[in-house]
């Protein structure tokens, strides 16, 4: 109240009242926008204003944070300090004309850079090289003129898309199906669902997330499924700062077998018969030919009781049928009549 007192009984305010009185003079205008600027410097009336919404920075690129001055005047001789929630949390400082790295923090050093084309407008901007997850929340834009400051507190988050997720599964001996999908590298923390084929979503089993001394998170979660349950399951991993997902299909299309000699071999019939990802097709088995009713077997017609040339039984039980990194082999392939493996597909979302 005391700036602005002084302000009124300023010796400018005096001129403009003159100025009433003589409206010929020589120069007035450029002394009536002194008169004003010296009134906004003596009463302190700058401020700091920054942005109202979060800024956004990819994980390992550059962000920007800015503030502006109003008025807008240069701040090229005024002191600019960018700072984390404490004041001695110093970011990158600017004092007499020049950039002060020594008095950043050792976790900045080198990764900061003040835009100078841009201060003469009243324009603050700090560019963060190099945006690691511990940049992500809030920054000080501080500007000091004398005895005068103003600040404005910037919010800045940090993101990573992980991996696209990953099956892993197993079969019980109760012909339980037991899937796992798992996704790393992701900032924030990501969340998780599994959906049917109508979009409908489906309860976890258990979800696990981890975070590594890089700050990056890593997911798995998990379903356990009865031959009877759903055919087709979407795993979706979705980074809530971007509203971005990624999502990967399992599907194990088939025919159930009630028969009891195959109770063993329905899943792993699905499993090697229709185990995909998205919509691409998988390789067909070889097999042999069902008519030639002389006992011949895949790719080798003379295994007359060789032991390691016994015939692929095409109705009987598939035996051990695992599922690594999105392949399925069959154990008990002839060597003869190598079935190769059955890959699905995939797309992310």
């Amino acid at each position: 109240m005391s700036h602005q007192h002084n302000a009124l009984g300023s010796p400018c305010l005096s001129h403009l009242r003159r100025q009433r009185v003589s409206p010929i003079y020589h120069g007035s205008l450029i002394s009536l926008y002194l008169c004003f600027q010296m009134f906004i410097l003596v009463a302190g009336a700058f401020q700091v204003q920054g942005p109202h919404e979060p800024m956004v920075a990819m994980l390992g690129g550059e962000a920007e944070l800015s503030c502006i001055l109003v008025p807008r005047q240069s701040t090229k001789y005024m002191k600019i300090s960018w700072t984390r929630t404490l004041p001695s949390q110093v970011v990158h400082l600017y004092e007499d004309g020049q950039d002060k790295p020594e008095k950043a923090m050792e976790e900045y050093l080198g990764r900061t850079q003040l835009v100078k084309n841009v201060m003469h407008k009243g324009i603050m901007v700090l560019r963060i090289l190099n945006v690691q997850p511990s940049d992500s929340g809030q920054y000080r834009c501080v500007i000091q003129h004398g005895s005068f400051y103003s600040e404005a507190v910037i919010e800045l988050k940090v993101a990573a898309l992980g991996s696209r997720p990953q099956f892993h599964m197993e079969v019980t001996k109760s012909r339980e199906l037991q899937l796992e999908c798992k996704s790393e590298g992701w900032f924030p923390q990501p969340k998780v669902q599994w959906t049917d084929s109508e979009g409908g979503e489906i309860p976890a089993d258990s979800e696990t997330q981890t975070q590594d001394k890089g700050g990056l998170f890593h997911v798995t979660t998990s379903l356990s499924l009865r031959e009877t349950s759903q055919k087709n399951l979407t795993c979706s991993v979705w980074n809530p700062v971007l509203n971005q997902k990624k999502r990967e299909q399992f599907s194990t299309a088939g025919h159930c077998q009630s028969n009891s000699n195959d109770q063993q071999a329905s899943w792993g019939d699905r499993l090697a018969g229709g185990l995909v990802r998205d919509d691409r097709r998988t390789e067909q088995r070889a097999v042999g030919d069902d008519q030639a009713g002389r006992g011949a077997v895949m790719g080798n017609q003379a295994s007359r009781g060789d032991s390691e040339g016994q015939p692929y039984q095409h109705r009987g039980q598939l035996g051990a049928t695992r599922l690594v990194g999105g392949a399925v082999r069959d154990d008990q392939a002839s060597r003869g009549g190598q079935l190769g493996a059955i890959r699905p597909a995939g797309r992310g979302g």
